[in-house]
């Protein structure tokens, strides 16, 4: 009772992998923590550019065990940016336009993006308003969607 209501079932599979190379490095892992509930694994695929102009991303979600949808349940998903106060996002035609302390980054998705508004926790003064990066997509449609910061020149 002292510590409250007991962990439930959650994770049971986590693979992880890095690649390092001469370009960059790859980090890509997964979780089955959407399976017990929606019959989907979660996969995302980073790769960080050598001098850090720019990080790609690749979402997967994957159906489990043969079990899919019937073709007419949508299944709405998104990804989202949770982004620090300090961060100045415009939403523009291509993506968004993010710009921090003299550093200007693009965002974009091969998938509808938007800008939503956020709260940032981890703050000692307490909870502060901000923005969230939503891409949104229906895995039913499309397993896999790929996203981009870039550097701005």
């Amino acid at each position: 009772r002292f510590l409250g209501a007991p962990l439930i079932a959650g994770l049971t599979r986590v693979p992880v992998t890095r690649e390092d190379g001469d370009d960059g490095q790859r980090f890509t892992a997964a979780h089955d923590g959407y399976r017990a509930r929606y019959g989907l694994v979660h996969e995302r695929s980073l790769f960080l550019a050598r001098g850090g102009a720019s990080l790609e991303g690749t979402d997967r979600l994957t159906f489990s065990g043969g079990r899919a949808p019937r073709p007419s349940a949508a299944l709405p998903a998104a990804i989202r940016f949770h982004l620090h106060p300090g961060v100045v996002a415009t939403r523009t035609a291509e993506g968004v336009s993010l710009s921090a302390r003299g550093t200007s980054f693009a965002f974009f998705a091969d998938a509808p993006v938007d800008l939503e508004d956020s709260i940032f926790f981890a703050d000692n003064a307490g909870a502060r308003r901000t923005l969230q990066i939503v891409v949104s997509f229906d895995p039913t449609e499309r397993s896999e969607i790929n996203w981009r910061f870039a550097r701005a020149r």
